[in-house]
């Protein structure tokens, strides 16, 4: 007997676990009843469909996490139940319809990057007519003729008043979601479609969609939080689809979301948004939600079109996250609606096509004076983004982070495979196809533009308008068209951090000229196909796109519009097969329009470039053009005797060059500050055609005393 109610406790335990795959809310007249369909988490081809995590120990047999999982044979002969742990303690569980064991519960798997371990004890055994025994084999198996009676005897067992999963059918049942706790899961589409819906209120439990709809809701709000729920904490949103979304909202205070107008501490998974969400005064808008903070969103997507005032994004409008224990991952959303900031002039607009802006901040002091890292992956956007404020971007607007308090430890970001091809349009400064301005980022790795970005001011992008990559941008391609005021690149328009096996294919274009401090130039366009202002250096390059300056602006190169040598710099490899257009202007180049070395130190102070031009440079009233580099020249108070400056080698123009004056093959004009004596000529060549319309042209280069 005791045996019996301990094999019974273990049991109960069991199916608590899995109480959302085995269904044990089905009653009929006083008595269970399960069929093949209640089957929600089967698979037919015998393979698990959902986990269920459940944290804490189990019967103090486990270190941590427990692991549920539910499994239905391809031929509807066996049902098995597996609990698995963290611990080679673990408990295991299987049914086996012919008394058989199927597997001996040894062993260990990965899942999301954790180990869990199968276990021979302790378990139990059932005999063929559900008496409880031991056995060596410490499995606990039954003898039935079905799956259909061994689920029936799982569903016996179960403690409904804990086991009991709600099923939402009705408009009712989900007005009976407020301020619940609970776990549900949709039955059916819900059409909501003639009524006006409030918010749901103080959710923090699970709601599975089950794959299923709920249609047609419409919210006319002032101000306050709105969406499909005002608040979350803590909860779950999984499986399921919002569709035809009416949310208008015209007040100045609160968040606003297709679902929730905050979400705080929860998770949303294979979630999709259609509709409209509006928000005119409205500071965190978004597709899913206003105002995301330290939640987990994955697999999402947005079809909504999206409006707010600040802060404006696809998935969420401001997505807040701790990060200080360990590095974080956000991965595989998409959207694809218009995403509408309406923030004017040099306001602070944060729009973005995933994310109008990301703020991170340190849970944790990070030793060895390194920062935290939160990386976004997969994540994508093909609808169109309108800012009329600065910071715009297709996948993010802008990234921030704050100091930990107790040292200088911050949080980067970091992109991998990330991709835009939706039009990006910011009235205001920093516009990128990726992000629009990004600081501290640790790295962009195989992102795409191949959306048009349009900037009305300075700092626009193919990938990221400005920012400073720490570990640099590594094989990103753009073959969107870019234009902007000035500051503009391919890939990046203001940057620091190497950018080195990229490409760009776009058009890429100045309109206008503006001041630029790091290069001291009063009337700069900074334009370049590749980057537009670069502090460090780009390596092994491409760009096949033309270059564009239409206000005689300087600083245009066919790479580069201006770059920034720093000690021991290689600057190798680069190519350019665009070709260059300028109205008037000066320092332009096929590779670099401007080269500024700083002062170095001791003995490092050697800065080696070498790249090949075969673009054509036509320029209008423009002077040092270079079929190389426009202008080289160097910080002029050095310090050390043994100092070089720069060194010019393996270098080949094959373009036709056309300026003004000071037009050569290689470099237009060298300053006075550089040491010719460093341009090995024996090793560059130049056989394109140069043309100089008010001085004799030179197959090098021209030198200022």
């Amino acid at each position: 007997m005791k045996k019996f109610k301990l094999v019974l406790v273990w049991t109960l335990a069991i199916l608590m676990l899995v109480g959302v795959m085995a269904g044990c809310n089905k009653k009929k007249d006083g008595k269970y009843v399960y069929d093949a369909a209640d089957l929600k988490y089967a698979d037919k081809k015998n393979q698990v469909i959902t986990w269920l995590p459940i944290i804490g120990d189990f019967k103090k047999t486990n270190d941590g996490a427990a692991v549920g999982a539910f499994k239905v044979s391809n031929d509807e002969t066996w049902v098995g139940l597996v609990v698995v742990g963290k611990t080679e303690a673990s408990v295991a569980f299987y049914y086996d319809m012919n008394g058989n064991v199927y597997a001996e519960c040894k062993g260990s798997f990965e899942h999301n990057g954790e180990t869990y371990y199968y276990s021979e004890s302790p378990s139990w055994h059932i005999n063929d007519v559900g008496n409880p025994y031991t056995s060596k084999k410490n499995t606990y198996c039954a003898t039935y003729g079905s799956s259909l009676e061994m689920a029936k005897h799982m569903v016996e067992m179960c403690d409904t008043s804990k086991l009991a999963v709600p099923t939402i059918s009705t408009v009712e049942d989900l007005k009976k979601l407020e301020s619940s706790s609970g776990t549900f899961m949709l039955a059916n589409d819900i059409d909501l479609a003639g009524m006006s819906w409030t918010p749901i209120k103080g959710f923090s439990g699970s709601i599975d969609g089950a794959g299923h709809t709920i249609k047609n809701f419409k919210i006319s709000g002032t101000n306050g939080n709105f969406g499909f729920f005002d608040e979350i904490k803590g909860a779950t949103i999984s499986n399921i689809t919002f569709e035809g979304i009416d949310l208008s909202v015209i007040g100045t205070t609160g968040d606003v979301g297709g679902i929730a107008g905050i979400s705080r501490d929860s998770r949303f998974s294979n979630v999709k948004v259609y509709g409209k969400v509006s928000a005119i005064l409205t500071d965190n808008v978004g597709g899913l939600v206003g105002y995301a903070e330290n939640t987990t969103i994955t697999n999402c997507v947005n079809y909504a079109e999206v409006t707010g005032l600040i802060q404006v994004g696809g998935i969420a409008g401001q997505y807040a996250k701790k990060v200080g224990t360990d590095d974080g991952v956000t991965e595989n959303l998409e959207n694809y609606g218009s995403i509408n900031g309406l923030a004017t002039g040099k306001d602070e607009g944060y729009t973005g096509g995933v994310f109008g802006r990301t703020n991170f901040w340190p849970g944790s002091y990070k030793k060895n004076s390194g920062n935290w890292l939160h990386t976004l992956i997969n994540c994508n956007n093909y609808g169109i983004i309108n800012n009329a404020g600065t910071r715009t971007g297709g996948v993010v607007g802008a990234h921030s982070t704050s100091r930990w308090s107790g040292g200088d430890t911050y949080v980067d970001i970091a992109y991998a495979n990330c991709k835009n091809a939706g039009f990006v349009s910011g009235e205001g400064d920093y516009v990128g196809g990726i992000a629009g301005s990004t600081s501290p980022c640790r790295s962009i790795i195989s992102c795409e533009n191949t959306g048009n970005i349009n900037g009305s001011s300075t700092c626009v992008g193919g990938i990221i308008g400005t920012g400073t990559v720490k570990e640099g941008f590594q094989m990103s391609k753009n073959s969107g068209n870019i234009t902007g005021q000035a500051f503009v690149g391919g890939i990046i328009g203001h940057s620091g951090g190497v950018v080195s096996n990229c490409e760009n294919n776009g058009i890429v274009k100045a309109t206008g000229i503006t001041k630029c401090d790091t290069s001291s130039e009063e009337t700069a366009a900074c334009v370049g196909g590749i980057a537009g202002v670069s502090s460090t250096y780009v390596e092994k390059c491409v760009n096949n796109g033309t270059i564009i300056s239409v206000a005689g602006g300087s600083c245009v190169g066919g790479i580069a519009g201006y770059m920034r040598a720093s000690n021991g710099t290689v600057i190798e490899g680069n190519e350019n097969h665009g070709n260059i257009e300028a109205t008037g202007g000066s320092k332009i180049g096929g590779i670099v329009g401007k080269i500024f070395a700083t002062r170095p130190g001791k003995g490092t102070g050697e800065y080696t470039f070498s790249g090949n031009n075969t673009g054509n440079i036509t320029t209008t009233d423009a002077s040092c053009v270079g079929g190389i580099i426009g202008y080289v020249t160097a910080q002029s108070d050095w310090s050390y005797g043994d100092r070089t400056y720069i060194i010019v080698i393996n270098s080949q123009n094959s373009g036709i060059i056309i300026g003004n004056d000071k037009v050569a093959g290689i470099i237009g004009l060298v300053n006075k500050y550089a040491k010719r004596d460093d341009i090995y000529w024996s090793t560059n060549n130049n056989i394109g055609e140069l043309q100089c319309r008010t001085e004799a042209c030179s197959d090098f280069y021209n030198y200022q005393d």
